[in-house]
């Protein structure tokens, strides 16, 4: 079994909710006579573009549609199975199905018509901090800062490479102790201290703050008031370092495009690309600097650096 045949087994959850969705609202029966834009197939089925568009290029991850320039899209082979006018039309038995996210694919489709999450958000991962390169983040810094929104400490690394560096990680009540418990394992209890509080209010100061798998639990609403709020913790020469996967503007396959339709259906978040998150730092005040993207891993984080403005 390849890493492909893996990433689908773990994946079909989210897909068959996808499926469900696309069956509930015919759009197989509105691409019959060719590829449309999604701003028109989201007119004619009573939804929002925004997220049919989420949706659509998850399904055109596994073959079910092709995503063409400009969100435009067109039924793949399997698609067809879909339609209603096709003989063996499986589109009823897919739109009564919905596999092991029965519940939120019975939701997903209030959520393209509301643009509403389709269930709370997920989470407490136990994913482990992504990799940094540790001189190119710090440069110079001595306070860092951070928000955890899931129980992982990006700061970690950081500070284990700078014996000399403080830190101090933000955390909701419910996660204190979980990061807590990481941060003394890891042998620096004495130099990261951990404060509870809300993301969305008064952050502690730094010269550099992380935001390490954060952005992406977080609507645009959110993650731009978070990031107002980052601005003014670092004042006039601090700068923000955000690791999150990057959505590719082509319609290339790509399993991130999946983990959106995940997003999408267990909380507020969504997965962006590079011009998404141009935007969000842009209108909090910070110009972006710098994007490394992993060498070869496409589930690997990015690097986005930005200074304050």
């Amino acid at each position: 079994m390849d890493r492909t045949q893996v990433i689908g087994l773990l994946t079909g959850g989210w897909v068959a909710a996808g499926c469900a969705a696309v069956a509930e609202l015919a759009i197989a029966d509105l691409l019959a006579g060719g590829p449309q834009p999604v701003s028109l197939l989201a007119e004619r089925s009573g939804t929002l573009a925004d997220p049919l568009y989420r949706v659509l290029r998850a399904l055109s991850v596994v073959d079910l549609l092709v995503e063409s320039a400009d969100q435009v899209f067109a039924l793949a082979p399997a698609g067809h199975a879909l339609r209603t006018d096709v003989a063996h039309s499986l589109r009823e038995v897919v739109r009564r199905g919905g596999g092991p996210l029965a519940s939120p694919a019975a939701r997903l489709v209030e959520s393209l018509r509301t643009g509403r999450s389709a269930a709370e958000p997920v989470l407490g991962t136990n994913e482990p901090p992504p990799a940094l390169d540790d001189d190119q983040v710090l440069r110079g810094a001595q306070r860092l800062a951070e928000i955890s929104v899931d129980g992982g400490v990006g700061l970690v690394p950081l500070l284990g490479a700078a014996p000399a560096v403080t830190g101090t990680v933000l955390v909701e009540g419910h996660l204190a102790e979980t990061v807590r418990r990481r941060i003394e394992e890891a042998g620096l209890g004495e130099r990261c201290r951990v404060v509870v509080g809300d993301p969305s209010g008064e952050l502690p100061g730094a010269d550099l703050f992380v935001l390490s798998r954060s952005l992406r639990h977080w609507d645009d609403e959110t993650a731009g008031r978070v990031l107002r709020e980052v601005r003014r913790a670092v004042g006039a020469n601090g700068r923000l370092a955000v690791f999150e996967r990057i959505v590719p503007t082509t319609p290339a396959l790509h399993p991130v495009k999946l983990e959106d339709l995940f997003l999408l259906l267990s909380g507020p978040g969504r997965e962006r690309t590079e011009v998404e998150f141009r935007k969000l730092f842009d209108a909090a005040g910070f110009e972006v600097t710098g994007l490394v993207e992993p060498p070869v891993d496409p589930r690997a984080e990015c690097r986005l650096e930005a200074t304050a403005r």
